[in-house]
C-alpha cells in the first residue's frame, strides 16, 4: 500500500511539473503597415487608447528574445522586398499564459518613434482554454508620410492552435502572430 502511494505521488508530481512547463509559450508578432487603396472603411480620426490596466512588459512577465531567433523572419523579408508592407514591430518573447477568462496582458512598445510616440504600442493578451485565445489592441503610427498621418487602431480576437500562423487584417495594418509551446 505504501509503495502504491509513492507511485501515485510520483505520477502526480510529474504531471504537475509538466503542466507548469506547458503553460509557458513563445509569442512572436510581426506588425506591418499596409496600404489598401480599395479600402472604404471608416477610420476615426481619434481611435482612443488601449486599456493598459494590469499589463506588464514582456520582460516583466517572461523573457524577451531576439526576433531573429523566431520564425517570422522570412515573412518580414518578403514584406519588405515586395513592398506589400512596411514592418513596424517584430517582437519575440516567452511568457506564461493565463486562463481564457484571466489572460496575461502584455504591453508592447516599438523602439521606433513618430512625433515622440512609439510607432506601435498596445496590449497583447493570451489565455488558454481548449484553444489559445489571443486579444490584440494595438495603435500604429507608420513612419512614412507627414507628421499629420493618422494613428490607426486594431482590435482583434482570435482562437488559435499552437504553432498556427495567423494573419489579422485591417485596412492599414497587418499582423502576423504565431504562438508556440
Amino acid at each position: 500500500m505504501v509503495q502504491r502511494m509513492k507511485w501515485v505521488l510520483l505520477l502526480l508530481a510529474l504531471g504537475a511539473s509538466s503542466g507548469s512547463q506547458a503553460s509557458n509559450y513563445l509569442i512572436e508578432i510581426l506588425v506591418f503597415a499596409r496600404d489598401d487603396p480599395g479600402a472604404s472603411e471608416y477610420l476615426p480620426p481619434d481611435p482612443g487608447l488601449p486599456d493598459y490596466s494590469g499589463t506588464a512588459t514582456p520582460g516583466e512577465v517572461g523573457q524577451m528574445l531576439d526576433p531573429a531567433q523566431g520564425q517570422l523572419g522570412p515573412e518580414r523579408h518578403t514584406l519588405t522586398r515586395s513592398g506589400a508592407g512596411q514592418p513596424l514591430f517584430h517582437g519575440l518573447w516567452r511568457q506564461p499564459v493565463g486562463s481564457r477568462n484571466n489572460p496575461h496582458k502584455v504591453r508592447i512598445t516599438s523602439s521606433e518613434q513618430r512625433d515622440g510616440l512609439p510607432q506601435v504600442e498596445g496590449v497583447v493578451a493570451i489565455g488558454r482554454g481548449r484553444f489559445l485565445h489571443l486579444h490584440l489592441d494595438l495603435l500604429t503610427r507608420p513612419l512614412q508620410g507627414s507628421s499629420g498621418q493618422p494613428t490607426y487602431r486594431l482590435i482583434a480576437q482570435r482562437r488559435m492552435g499552437s504553432n498556427e500562423l495567423h494573419y489579422i487584417d485591417h485596412p492599414k495594418v497587418g499582423v502576423l502572430v504565431r504562438i508556440r509551446p
